[in-house]
C-alpha cells in the first residue's frame, strides 16, 4: 500500500494522523459510514455515473468527513480528488477552476496511470480554448460598467468586420469547445474503466448563487462518466433557497430541480458535541492561569453543557472555544484590581455563550444551568454583584438557608464551601459563624461589570460572525424564502 504521506486529501487539521483519518470522529461512527458509502458508490457507477449529496445542516462535520473519507480513500490507492467549490466561488468561470483542480490532483497518480498525462493535456487545452471567451465576457462588463457602452458597441462592431463573419467565429469556437471537451471527457473515461473516481465538490451551498448552479450543470452534463461518483457535500436547505433565489420556485420546486442532479441523498450522523468539546478544552489543564481543580471542574462542565444548545453547531463551538481562551488570556493581562476570580468562571462561559445565540436560546441555557445548585448560586452571586447591596443580600439569603434551611446533607456541604469561598472573596467576616452575618462586605468588587466589559473588549478582536443562530443551526441572516 503506498504512503500516505505521498497522497494527502486535504490540509484539514482534524486528520492529525494520515495513517488513521478517523482518529479524531467524535460520533464514532464516521469510519463505518465512509465504508457503506465507498462501496455504495462503487457498487451504483458499474458502467454508468453517480451524484450523491452529503447532506447535514451547517457547522455539522460535513467537510470534517469528506477530508476523512477522502483520505482513507487515497490510503485504500483509490482515487479520490477534492474541490472546495468556495474557495473557487470568485471565478466567474467554474469549469476553469474545476478542470485546474482535477488536472493538480491528478498528478499524484501519473506513475500508476499513463492516460493521465493525456487527461491533463485535454484540461489544458480546455483552458485554452474558454479563457479567451471569458476574457473577452469580462472585458466588455468592466467597459460597459465603467458607463462607456456606446463604445462598447463600436469597438465590438468595428473588430467584427461583419455579422456573418462573427456568427462563423462564434460556431467555430463552439465547436473547439465540444471538441474539446469531448477529448478530456473520453481520456477520463478511459481512466474511469480501470478504476472508480471519486470526485468530491465541498461547500457548494457557501457559493454565490449563480456560481453554485452553474457548477451543478458542469457536473450534471460534463462529468456523467459511467464509474465516476461525484459527492456533494451541501446543506441541501440552503441549496434549495439558493435555486429559489435564482429561478423563484415556490414550495417543492426548487427540492425537485436539485433532484435532477442528485442521484442519492445520504444523512450523516451528528457527531457527540461533548466530545468535540472536551478534544478542544484540553488547554485548560495546561494554562498558566493556575485555576483551583473545583472552579476548573465547573468551568468546564458549564462551557459543554452551553456546546450541548441545539442552536450552537459545531462550526459555533470552535468559535466559542476561542472566545474562551481569549478571555483567559485578557483576563491574566488586566490590573489585578480588574481581574475576575476563578470562582465565576462558569458564569463568564454563559456570558460569552449568549453572545452567540439568540434570546429564546438564552432563556433554555439559563434555566438548564441552573438546575444545577453550584452554577445557580455562584451566577446569583456574579450577577449581584453590579451592587455592594446586592450581593451583602445574596449573602443573607444563603446564610439564612445554611441556618434555617434544610438542604440535603450533600447540599448543605456544597452550599457551606460556597459560602465559605465568597467569604473568603470578599471577606465578609462570616466564616466563624453564618448568624453574625455582618451589614457590610469589607472588599467589594464589581466583578460582573469587569467581566462584561473584558468580554466587549475582546469582541474587536474577534468579531462574531455566528452572533446569532435560529433553532435549527441555520444563521438567522440568511435569506429567507416564503413556502
Amino acid at each position: 500500500m503506498a504512503d500516505p504521506k505521498e497522497k494527502i486529501f486535504s490540509d484539514n487539521k482534524l486528520i492529525a494522523d494520515l495513517k488513521n483519518p478517523f482518529s479524531r470522529d467524535y460520533s464514532g461512527k464516521l469510519e463505518q459510514v465512509s465504508k457503506s458509502f465507498t462501496q455504495l458508490c462503487e457498487n451504483e457507477t458499474k458502467n454508468k455515473p453517480l451524484i450523491i449529496s452529503i447532506d447535514a445542516p451547517y457547522g455539522m462535520g460535513k467537510t470534517a468527513f469528506i477530508d476523512m473519507w477522502g483520505q482513507s480513500l487515497l490510503n485504500e490507492e483509490k482515487i479520490a480528488i477534492k474541490f472546495d467549490a468556495w474557495k473557487a466561488d470568485h471565478s466567474e468561470a467554474p469549469l476553469l477552476a474545476l478542470i485546474s483542480e482535477i488536472n493538480n490532483q491528478l498528478s499524484r497518480f501519473e506513475k500508476e496511470f499513463k492516460i493521465i498525462e493525456e487527461i491533463k493535456k485535454g484540461g489544458i487545452e480546455i483552458c485554452k480554448v474558454l479563457i479567451p471567451t471569458f476574457f473577452k465576457f469580462g472585458m466588455t462588463s468592466i467597459i460597459a460598467s465603467a458607463g462607456l457602452g456606446k463604445i462598447t458597441e463600436d469597438v465590438l462592431n468595428t473588430i467584427s468586420a461583419s455579422f456573418e463573419k462573427k456568427i462563423e467565429k462564434e460556431v467555430t469556437e463552439y465547436n473547439n469547445q465540444k471538441n474539446v471537451l469531448d477529448n478530456f471527457k473520453e481520456n477520463l473515461r478511459k481512466l474511469t474503466d480501470k478504476k472508480t473516481v471519486f470526485l468530491f465538490i465541498d461547500e457548494l451551498d457557501r457559493c454565490k448563487p449563480t456560481f453554485a448552479i452553474r457548477l451543478l450543470e458542469i457536473i450534471k452534463h460534463i462529468f456523467d462518466i459511467d464509474n465516476l461518483c461525484c459527492v456533494l457535500s451541501t446543506n441541501t436547505k440552503a441549496l434549495s433557497n439558493t435555486v429559489q433565489a435564482i429561478y423563484g420556485y415556490r414550495n417543492s420546486g426548487a427540492k425537485d430541480y436539485l433532484e435532477r442532479f442528485v442521484d442519492t441523498l445520504l444523512m450523516l450522523p451528528e457527531p457527540d458535541k461533548i466530545k468535540f468539546a472536551e478534544s478542544k478544552l484540553t488547554f485548560l489543564d495546561n494554562s498558566t492561569d493556575k485555576i483551583p481543580k473545583e472552579h476548573l471542574n465547573a468551568f468546564k462542565e458549564t462551557i459543554k453543557k452551553c456546546c450541548q444548545l441545539p442552536a450552537i453547531n459545531f462550526r459555533i463551538i470552535e468559535k466559542y472555544i476561542t472566545d474562551i481562551k481569549i478571555f483567559l488570556a485578557s483576563n491574566q493581562s488586566v490590573e489585578e484590581g480588574k481581574k475576575v476570580p476563578s470562582i465565576y468562571y462558569p458564569s463568564v462561559a454563559f456570558e460569552i455563550a449568549k453572545k452567540r445565540i439568540n434570546n429564546k436560546s438564552e432563556e433554555k441555557l439559563l434555566k438548564s444551568l441552573e438546575s444545577g445548585t453550584y452554577f445557580k448560586w455562584i451566577n446569583n452571586f456574579f450577577t449581584t454583584s453590579k451592587s455592594q447591596e446586592e450581593l451583602i443580600t445574596t449573602c443573607k439569603n444563603l446564610s439564612s438557608l445554611l441556618n434555617h434551611g434544610d438542604p440535603a446533607k450533600n447540599q448543605h456541604q456544597l452550599l457551606n464551601s460556597i459560602y465559605k469561598e465568597i467569604d473568603g472573596l470578599y471577606n465578609t467576616k462570616s466564616n466563624q459563624s453564618f448568624r453574625s452575618f455582618p451589614p457590610s462586605i469589607d472588599r467589594y468588587k464589581n466583578h460582573h461589570s469587569n467581566a462584561i466589559q473584558l468580554i466587549k473588549s475582546f469582541e474587536l478582536i474577534h468579531p462574531n460572525d455566528d452572533q446569532f443562530t435560529t433553532e435549527n443551526n441555520k444563521p438567522m441572516l440568511e435569506v429567507e424564502t416564503e413556502n
